[in-house]
């Protein structure tokens, strides 16, 4: 098994959010509660954390809050964490928007 990465200090601290963005192994973004976040790297490691799916997903070196409106559209989203984050968070009004499609565009 790899060892751990070690943290540098000039990395950014975790963002002051309910739910953290976290990389999973296909590439697909996923919801890490803030507490799951801190623990992974507060060993002074970076570690894999579990999601709000029950996934497993690396934290970026550079850790931003799980917020989809701010992902670019071709990021694949999992769908779990996105819906348990507008639940948590109520923004289920944006996540529909996330869902409807404009006029000409195909999904």
């Amino acid at each position: 098994m790899p060892e751990p990465t070690p943290i540098r200090p000039d990395l950014e601290e975790l963002p002051e959010a309910p739910f953290v963005a976290g990389i999973g192994i296909a590439g697909e973004v996923h919801a890490i509660p803030h507490a799951y976040a801190a623990r992974a790297i507060g060993a002074g490691v970076r570690r894999e954390s579990g999601t709000l799916c029950g996934a497993r997903a690396g934290l970026h070196r550079e850790p931003s809050a799980f917020d989809r409106a701010a992902l670019p559209r071709w990021a694949s989203v999992c769908p779990p964490c996105a819906w348990t984050v507008a639940v948590e968070t109520t923004s289920l009004d944006r996540e529909l928007q996330e869902l409807a499609v404009a006029p000409g565009q195909v999904r």
